[in-house]
């Protein structure tokens, strides 16, 4: 539902799993994947907070090609 339904957002890598952060309707969420199957081992609600901290390099690299 979450993967058919929710807005795919960006990616990172942690630990052996590729996580995806989704929005579905009002929230946020997060669909873990381990990386060698490919298997959804963990999906879970984040909060804005979670976000700016987990996805800090992907910030950095929106805001710097903004201002080129």
């Amino acid at each position: 539902m979450i993967i058919n339904s929710g807005k795919e957002l960006l990616t990172r890598n942690e630990k052996g799993y590729n996580i995806h952060l989704y929005l579905l309707a009002d929230f946020f969420v997060e669909v873990w994947f381990e990386s060698n199957t490919k298997k959804i081992v963990k999906v879970e609600p984040v909060d804005k907070d979670s976000i700016a901290r987990n996805y800090k390099k992907i910030n950095e690299l929106v805001k710097q090609l903004i201002r080129d």
